[in-house]
């Protein structure tokens, strides 16, 4: 037999064929396809492997069949590949955005993936700006508000696939131009201007309800947000500075979270971290299109 060391990655186990049993009861492989496995041909070497770092396997293949005992009856114990190919019926378990989008029922799926719920990243982007404010405009010595960290989490990414589908209204007949964006549900006629106008008014209506949980400030603020986020895409149109216009859209947050907090833009700091956060899109940005 041999013994596979446990590594935190090292979770699921699966039935496999065995080539030999331990007292009968059938052992299982844990899956890890890449992995070497540490084979101990002398029986008097079988319990060193029992213990709480170490998981017993029947042997795979041939690599200790009872000649192969014959010949290794030394105690130093030898390295065998444990093939991928042993493991290839097991069912793979996926925790990611994509793999969300691909369990959903296929006629969800173009409109998960118009709002761009495989790629969250830009919904990070969008957070990261209100997180940083609301931080920031607690009391000294005070914990960030929860309750304002989460709602802001759900606004973001409710109002960034707003934004995306505002975007691929707009871009539809440049996106289908373009390698990188002709797979866009538009683009590729997957969803009708209707279907996605629909879904538009959806995500505004859950935006709606999660801003009417702040002060009537921030309401305010948040409902102004609406002209850069509709204007955007046609600044990419008439100016060299997208970027600059994405800034101002994205991190609009900032003003709205800084306002949950205190009830007004009370200090310059709130702008300072605005400015800051507008800056640093216009970087990352500007990296994204040129590897684009």
């Amino acid at each position: 037999m041999f013994c596979l060391k446990q590594t935190p990655l090292w979770r699921a186990c699966v039935r496999v064929p065995l080539c030999r049993t331990l007292g009968g009861v059938n052992m299982s492989l844990t899956r890890k396809y890449h992995s070497l496995a540490v084979c101990f041909p002398d029986r008097t070497q079988q319990h060193d492997c029992v213990g709480a770092q170490w998981s017993r396997i029947a042997c795979p293949g041939s690599h200790c069949h009872r000649s192969g005992v014959d010949r290794h009856r030394r105690a130093t114990p030898m390295l065998v590949q444990v093939s991928q190919n042993s493991t290839s019926n097991a069912r793979k378990v996926r925790l990611s955005a994509q793999a969300m989008v691909d369990a959903a029922p296929s006629a969800w799926q173009p409109y998960l993936r118009l709002i761009r719920l495989h790629s969250p990243t830009g919904t990070w982007l969008l957070y990261w700006p209100c997180a940083w404010s609301i931080a920031l405009a607690a009391a000294p010595g005070q914990l960030p508000d929860l309750y304002l960290l989460v709602l802001f989490g759900a606004g973001s990414l409710i109002m960034r696939g707003a934004g995306c589908i505002v975007n691929d209204m707009w871009d539809q007949d440049i996106d289908r131009k373009v390698a990188r964006t002709k797979g866009r549900p538009l683009a590729s006629g997957e969803l009708t201007n209707v279907q996605a106008l629909a879904f538009l008014g959806l995500n505004l209506t859950a935006a709606l309800a999660i801003l009417l949980q702040l002060n009537n400030y921030s309401i305010v603020l948040g409902a102004s947000s609406l002209l850069l986020v509709a204007t955007y895409p046609v600044m990419k149109r008439l100016t060299y500075w997208p970027q600059a216009f994405l800034g101002l859209s994205l991190n609009w947050g900032v003003l709205i979270s800084w306002a949950a907090v205190h009830g007004s833009l009370n200090t310059v700091t709130p702008t300072l971290i605005y400015l800051s956060c507008i800056s640093w899109t216009i970087i990352y940005d500007t990296i994204y299109s040129h590897q684009g």
